[in-house]
């Protein structure tokens, strides 16, 4: 295949690889890119070219594609199809994503992932609605990925999505704001833990969980009167990073609760995270854990060896 007719193939095919996700699923058609003239198109698919023949040249030329957003979309496409190849050929998931954001793993992925960081807030229009919008999970959680290690670039465009009339994209928007973390997205995530969607606020307290202990009063209070029982269980689950007594305190508490309710899964959930805070290995139940609250100091569960 010449490498032109290789370039056109990248562009092309990312409706057809962003789609596919099994014969039953329905078929995502992103918004078509773009027109390019033929001179920007030419400059495109040179720029592919140096890509496939790693040309060191490359970055600078992909930094000006870059500088305007037409070229930038078709650029960005390019490269939403190689990290969804790499996805569709089961070389994505949170370690291996883990590993190409550090420059190991799959070759493509960690080229793909590469140069859309480096290109920050030009690619993110594209990975939104190529991705992040998609209706098949995995692909939006590929999104969320690469959104996320894109950073603070990435939150202009992520907050018209907070208000979006689909729970499930206020709810994506919502894991890369998280993720992203800082003091800036503080109010995305709680205003998030005022929308009426379980999911979304679910997805909101597990963000300021990320944020650090400064907002475990807020999520102290949600474990006690979330109306919503998988909103709870979230937040349980999210705790489970943190070892001070007050925690410890809210979760033995949230346990006798979901006993007396017969909230078996809470239970479970309030029941592991216990153990990742204390250490505590085995068969437990609700009286044991509370003679365990009552050795915990108040300065917190002693630091241990993982």
């Amino acid at each position: 295949m010449r490498p032109n007719a290789l370039a056109l193939l990248l562009v092309s095919a990312v409706t057809t690889a962003c789609g596919s996700a099994g014969g039953e699923a329905r078929r995502h058609e992103p918004r078509p890119a773009p027109e390019l003239s033929p001179e920007d198109r030419q400059r495109v698919n040179e720029a592919l070219r140096m890509v496939a023949r790693n040309d060191p040249g490359f970055p600078a030329v992909r930094d000006a594609l870059a500088g305007r957003p037409d070229t930038a979309w078709w650029l960005t496409r390019a490269f939403v199809v190689d990290a969804v190849l790499a996805l569709d050929q089961g070389a994505v998931d949170d370690v291996a994503f883990l590993r190409a954001v550090a420059g190991q793993g799959n070759a493509s992925l960690v080229r793909s992932l590469n140069h859309l960081k480096a290109m920050g807030a030009a690619a993110v229009p594209c990975v939104v609605e190529d991705l992040l919008e998609h209706p098949h999970t995995d692909r939006c959680e590929l999104g969320v990925r690469i959104l996320t290690s894109i950073g603070k670039d990435a939150l202009p465009a992520l907050e018209p999505r907070l208000t979006h009339t689909e729970p499930r994209i206020r709810r994506h928007a919502l894991e890369v704001v998280g993720g992203v973390g800082g003091p800036e997205v503080v109010p995305l995530l709680e205003r998030g833990t005022r929308d009426p969607d379980f999911g979304v606020r679910a997805c909101a307290y597990q963000g300021l969980a990320r944020q650090g202990v400064a907002y475990l009063p807020r999520l102290h209070a949600a474990l006690r009167s979330d109306p919503d029982p998988f909103v709870r269980r979230s937040v349980a689950k999210a705790l489970a990073g943190f070892r001070d007594r007050g925690t410890a305190e809210a979760l033995v508490a949230y346990l006798a609760e979901c006993q007396s309710a017969k909230d078996g899964e809470g239970a479970a959930a309030a029941d592991a995270s216990l153990k990742r805070i204390s250490g505590v290995r085995g068969t437990t139940h609700l009286e044991s854990w509370r003679r365990w609250l009552a050795t915990v100091p108040a300065g917190g569960v002693p630091a241990r060896n993982e």
